[in-house]
């Protein structure tokens, strides 16, 4: 009887040990996913995107406006690296 009793006992702290791993387990896996699928940019990034993505934009529409109004003149181009940075990064202006 002792023997039985003492075999349940371990089994149950067998299963409660097993249970408890598994918890562990699933927790680590969806802490994992959530680090991974989370933004790591802090918000003095994202207004330091969001004032370089304003200052492309701010670019181009002078330059259109040159353009514009001088179509006599030889067209001034768009700087390579604001295009690109209005590519980029236009996720900034939905960012919050």
């Amino acid at each position: 009887m002792t023997s039985e009793i003492s075999q349940l006992l371990e089994q149950i702290r067998e299963e409660a040990a097993e249970a408890d791993f598994q918890k562990r387990l699933q927790a680590s896996q969806i802490a994992e996913r959530e680090k991974t699928s989370k933004k790591h940019r802090t918000p003095d990034q994202i207004a330091t995107h969001r004032e370089m993505y304003r200052a492309a934009k701010r670019h181009v529409e002078t330059m259109d406006t040159w353009n514009a109004a001088n179509p006599d003149k030889t067209a001034r181009p768009y700087l390579p690296h604001m295009l690109a940075y209005l590519g980029a990064f236009s996720y900034t202006e939905k960012d919050t």
